[in-house]
């Protein structure tokens, strides 16, 4: 279904949050079609906007290290969430789909700031850009700057 002027119903705050609430209200009664040994943690329900799950094909559990009720914006809990996974399940790669350019921003600096996360990945339609990459890049530029 077609939507008229997308980017103006996304502006709306209301609408985004409705939207958003949507998605994780969906993913959360149809949990059970995610493929095997898929996990999926979801935060930012209108119902509980601290509440955070994870979600598999065999249930679902919340996860009350990631509650964030004190977070303005979603944009600090992603990299509280890619933090908590790379801790308890020893990921080492984490992809972020997302536009928004702060949060392109603070993948860059994040990138090379959790212990133990090797790559984060920023996902800009089929484009994968690698933030760590360009932490490292950046790094070395400014203290072969810094030394000159």
């Amino acid at each position: 279904m077609a939507i008229p002027q997308w980017k103006s119903f996304v502006a709306n705050d209301s609408n985004k949050a409705a939207l958003q609430n949507y998605r994780a209200v969906s993913w959360e009664k149809h949990m059970e079609e995610l493929p095997r040994g898929f996990q999926l943690i979801v935060g930012g329900l209108a119902s509980d906007p601290g509440k955070t799950l994870l979600l598999t094909a065999a249930g679902s559990s919340q996860i009350p290290h990631l509650s964030c009720t004190d977070h303005e914006e979603a944009d600090t809990r992603i990299f509280a969430r890619i933090s908590y996974c790379v801790n308890q399940y020893g990921y080492q790669r984490a992809v972020i789909q997302a536009t928004d350019t702060d949060i392109f921003i603070m993948a860059i600096y994040y990138s090379v700031r959790i212990p133990g996360l090797k790559e984060l990945w920023m996902q800009e339609g089929s484009s994968y850009i690698p933030c760590h990459i360009i932490a490292n890049l950046l790094a070395e530029t400014h203290c072969a700057e810094a030394e000159v």
